[in-house]
């Protein structure tokens, strides 16, 4: 049984030759020889293959931002921060989307607070969320829009390649956007989230409307 149709088989809750062994590695390009590492996930997929495990190729559609947007990043010292504070703002049409994070020794992201990243999540390291109260959804409102263009382009050359590998190896593809609560929790953190839905819901829903936006551009490009 190929490896596409053993997953497929689990996820239909049949029986397949054996359980499936996907692993997702992330960000890590190796498994446990750091000598022995992966430059793409078609080199990945190669690798998980030949040593019996199952894999799954991801294709990412481009999400654009507005191009009225000016974007700002700065470091900053507070008095009582014990590290340096990274400021990204987004001025739009509609307001400013402002975020602050403590650059610790283990920030990953160098100079650069990237929209969508499991290490903005923590209150530890996130001083101020992306959005936060009402006025932050107006500017995130017109953040980005709708993918066209160059954008389109080079996402269906790359789709191709992707889906030309994937029917040669015989494993499945999985397409990645914003992804509906994760994107809220990264704009917003896992506390106020879980706070809004009970004092907030209105905010919270408004939110999500704005986010489901994002993710139907990326279903139509799927």
């Amino acid at each position: 049984m190929y490896s596409r149709d053993r997953v497929i088989a689990a996820v239909n809750c049949e029986e397949p030759d054996r359980v499936p062994i996907y692993l997702r590695p992330f960000e890590r390009n190796y498994l446990m020889d750091n000598s022995k590492v992966w430059r793409s996930q078609f080199e990945r997929v190669e690798m998980f293959l030949s040593l019996g495990l199952d894999d799954i190729l991801s294709i990412q559609t481009p999400l654009t931002m507005s191009s009225e947007v000016e974007v700002r990043v700065f470091k900053k010292i507070e008095s009582g921060e014990a590290y340096p504070l990274l400021v990204k703002e987004y001025h739009t049409s509609k307001g400013v989307l402002r975020h602050v994070v403590r650059m610790t020794r283990d920030w990953p992201h160098g100079e650069d607070i990237p929209i969508f990243s499991d290490y903005i999540v923590p209150k530890a390291r996130t001083k101020k969320y992306l959005v936060e109260g009402e006025e932050d959804l107006d500017a995130l409102s017109v953040l980005f829009r709708r993918p066209e263009g160059l954008a389109v382009e080079n996402f269906l050359k790359e789709a191709d390649v992707v889906r030309e590998f994937a029917e040669e190896n015989n494993v499945l593809v999985e397409g990645w956007g914003p992804m509906g609560g994760d994107a809220v929790v990264w704009l917003c953190g896992v506390e106020n989230v879980i706070r809004w839905a009970f004092t907030k819901p209105e905010f919270l829903m408004r939110l999500l409307r704005i986010v489901l936006g994002w993710d139907l551009w990326s279903i139509e490009l799927l």
